[in-house]
């Protein structure tokens, strides 16, 4: 159905006016809308405290003098894990720590409010490796950790100090991201330095060293001295322990056919060991086999296995 060029107007013209109305309420008295206000603030180093320490005379003199065997500045979190430590290990000892801030905590301060504690920071505790008893301990003594499972064995934790883990998000070019790692408009080379950033964390978080023990590891004390990736990155500063595992090889027999001779099972000492047992036996010899058809060192194995020498319904030097 047509609508009359006269009705249009009319229309036209009164939601224009409402649109006008609308955008002026607020600067109508009487007529703004209800405002609640937020409280907050800005947390940070104390500048014009610490602005103080460089003016001459904006400090006090000093009203008394303590003598004490050790003094911490700085009330972050270094500062009170060394608090800490000193007391753990020296407890005879006093310690004075020095804080500029009217609270202790640095980066890792916390505040609260009528309702509930809240982090200045976001700083938030994974739930630590249940082989990291110091931190366990530590959790422990806070308050954090109650207890252990008697089934289990695993930790147990005061739920009003858990917290799901953040839904971290990432605006960029006008477009919410999930997680903190681009995906959108990032260019190839960005790209690749971004997958080559997650390859070698992943390779942290797996990696174990020669000795068996993860190259990333807290508290980093535990931690491998021995990262096999290194000797691709840094060639020459391996050289040295490539050249021990060249030598460690098996030498040939060849070698040495001038000091070896053949010998027979039954030349060999026939000790007992235990009276149960059918015979006698060498209990950690050194055998080394090689493939019937494909012999050589990269063809074969070392290891200790326990040999029968006689006894039962064994065959000496068969």
């Amino acid at each position: 159905m047509a609508l009359p060029r006269r009705q249009f107007i009319t229309q036209a013209s009164a939601g224009l006016a409402g649109t006008l109305l609308a955008s002026l309420v607020g600067s109508v008295p009487g007529c703004a809308p209800a405002r609640v206000a937020v409280q907050g603030q800005l947390r940070g180093a104390g500048h014009s405290l610490g602005h103080l320490l460089r003016t001459p005379g904006k400090i006090p003199p000093p009203t008394r003098i303590e003598e004490v065997d050790t003094v911490i500045i700085g009330g972050g979190v270094s500062g009170l894990a060394a608090r800490r430590t000193l007391h753990q290990l020296a407890p005879e000892r006093t310690t004075l720590l020095l804080e500029l801030e009217p609270a202790t905590g640095g980066n890792a301060a916390s505040g609260h409010n009528a309702r509930t504690a809240y982090p200045w920071g976001a700083h938030y505790l994974p739930l630590p490796d249940t082989r990291d008893t110091e931190l366990l301990t530590f959790l422990q003594q806070a308050g954090v950790l109650t207890g252990y499972d008697a089934a289990t064995g695993l930790p147990v934790y005061d739920e009003t100090m858990l917290c799901h883990d953040p839904a971290e998000r990432l605006l960029l070019h006008g477009h919410w991201q999930a997680g903190l790692m681009p995906e959108v408009g990032v260019p190839a080379a960005d790209r690749a330095e971004i997958d080559r950033f997650l390859f070698e964390m992943e390779y942290l978080r797996r990696a174990t060293g020669a000795d068996g023990q993860e190259l990333f590891r807290l508290p980093l004390a535990l931690c491998s001295a021995n990262d096999p990736m290194q000797a691709l990155k840094k060639p020459l500063q391996a050289g040295a322990a490539a050249m021990g595992a060249l030598t460690s090889l098996p030498l040939k027999q060849s070698l040495f056919k001038n000091h070896f001779e053949r010998t027979n099972v039954s030349e060999l000492p026939q000790i007992v060991n235990w009276e149960m047992d059918g015979g006698p036996f060498i209990t950690m010899p050194q055998v080394y086999t090689e493939d019937q058809e494909k012999g050589g060192v990269f063809n074969s194995n070392l290891g200790m296995y326990r040999i029968q020498l006689s006894g039962n319904d064994y065959e000496q030097d068969k």
